[in-house]
């Protein structure tokens, strides 16, 4: 496939065309209009050639315009792939590392810590409890985390195919 630049100028080169067979058929008409009985039939043949070249460029602009619409669809996705790759960025991790920043979340709000306070030291909001049975819980809610979000990952791959 060209490039939407190319795509661009053939539609461009193709409108010129047409606006050029526009006068030319404005021409013959006028030609017909004045013409002798005889010279009639030819004028009428390259009024319906004028025509036929105009039916084609339009057809021919319409099919490159909706070229162009795909290629610069997929240009512009090219560039955004290309951009993340710049910044080390791939789309899994992206989707992986909002897992995670969720995932702390919930651990966070399970075990009763907010984030550190002006004071420096993480704020309990359950008080003292057992901090063993508190990690095991915790460890058990991650691996439910970390599973529900692999198998959200492998259905949104499934999903796209």
């Amino acid at each position: 496939m060209s490039n939407s630049a190319d795509i661009q100028r053939s539609i461009d080169s193709a409108i010129q065309s047409r606006k050029d067979w526009n006068a030319e058929l404005l021409t013959l008409n006028k030609k017909l209009v004045d013409a002798k009985l005889s010279q009639r039939a030819s004028i009428k043949k390259a009024i319906k050639n004028a025509e036929d070249q105009i039916k084609d460029l339009d057809k021919a602009i319409n099919r490159m315009s909706n070229d162009l619409v795909k290629v610069s669809r997929t240009e512009l996705k090219t560039q955004d792939d290309v951009i993340l790759a710049e910044q080390g960025i791939v789309k899994g991790t992206q989707i992986i590392d909002s897992i995670g920043k969720a995932a702390t979340n919930v651990t966070q709000s399970i075990m009763g810590t907010a984030p550190v306070a002006e004071g420096g030291l993480p704020t309990t909001q359950r008080g003292l409890f057992d901090r063993k049975q508190d990690q095991d819980k915790s460890k058990q809610t991650m691996m439910y985390v970390y599973i529900g979000a692999a198998l959200l990952l492998i259905m949104m791959l499934f999903n796209k195919k």
